[in-house]
């Protein structure tokens, strides 16, 4: 099995170099082709780009945003699995072998999306299993002013070595080698493995609602689960999304689009989101338990609050 993989740039060169230099390391070449699209990058990113052999680059002159970005991508894609992936990742060996065997596995299935292990509020650390790895990872941006990628990631990792921290978050979140309930869960953009038939038959990637930056994944999770697909994490693959250094880099006022982003998405799934509360939440007690392990549920209820001031 091959898989197209579409990486979106836009700046934050420093990111990108790790990015390339992790995946070539990390990543069996006969098992992808590689797609690049520049959302108009000023800071040597492209010049970087062209250096590298074997790559398919697009350049466009501005940021399309994420649901163009990858659009543009899928038209040269030669392959039926595509990887959408952010140029803010390190890549961990054999992190696509373990993607891929979950769609070999699940081959007589539904299963049009996988996503890997990576920071995320409900993800265990290995060495802080009383805290999630968001929260061990916002600690160590915090605390540590260095803008070395490479040093934070070894104090995520506790200075261990790389294929032991591997073995050790799989261990510890066992539990998440499941599907996803969308929604009102949903799973990363940033590395997501899917099948174009499934993207086609959802919607594909033209409605670019969020413009440069926004919940295209959460929309597009929520819009594959509608159409009777299935979504997966899976603990067999693990990647590290520094997140946000597109935004950083660009000086973009990420609360702002937060707010916005929070207006469009629940305005659009607003009757799916209700009807879900209603069949899900009974009482006081039930909507505090779901709002803690979903917090999308939480944020829309907040939300409807403040629409109906």
């Amino acid at each position: 099995m091959k898989v197209s993989l579409i990486l979106k740039t836009w700046n934050a060169l420093l990111y990108t170099k790790l990015c390339l230099k992790s995946l070539v390391k990390n990543t069996d070449p006969s098992l992808y082709e590689l797609i690049i699209v520049d959302n108009g990058s000023t800071d040597g990113t492209l010049e970087f780009l062209y250096s590298f052999p074997k790559i398919h680059v697009i350049s466009n002159n501005h940021n399309l945003g994420w649901m163009a970005g990858n659009r543009l991508g899928l038209e040269v894609a030669n392959e039926k699995w595509i990887c959408l992936l952010d140029n803010d990742i390190f890549f961990t060996p054999d992190w696509l072998n373990g993607l891929i065997y979950e769609i070999e596995k699940n081959k007589f299935s539904k299963l049009a999306a996988v996503s890997p292990l990576q920071v995320h509020p409900y993800i265990k650390h290995p060495y802080f299993p009383n805290q999630s790895t968001k929260q061990v990872w916002v600690e160590i941006q915090k605390s540590n002013t260095t803008k070395s990628p490479y040093i934070l990631l070894k104090k995520f990792f506790c200075n261990n070595n790389l294929n032991r921290f591997l073995r050790d978050i799989a261990n510890i979140n066992k539990n998440w080698n499941n599907f996803v309930i969308c929604p009102p869960d949903f799973v990363s953009g940033c590395c997501l493995l899917l099948d174009r038939e499934a993207i086609a038959l959802s919607g594909g990637f033209d409605e670019n609602i969020f413009g440069i930056y926004g919940a295209d994944d959460i929309d597009l999770s929520w819009r594959l689960s509608e159409k009777g697909f299935l979504i997966m994490r899976s603990n067999r693959s693990y990647i590290h999304h520094f997140k946000h250094a597109s935004i950083i880099e660009n000086n973009i006022n990420k609360n702002i689009l937060n707010k916005k982003t929070s207006d469009i998405l629940f305005s659009k799934w607003e009757h799916v989101l209700q009807s879900w509360i209603k069949n899900n939440i009974k009482n006081k007690n039930k909507q505090i338990e779901l709002s803690e392990k979903y917090f999308l549920i939480k944020n829309f209820l907040e939300w409807c609050e403040c629409k109906n001031k």
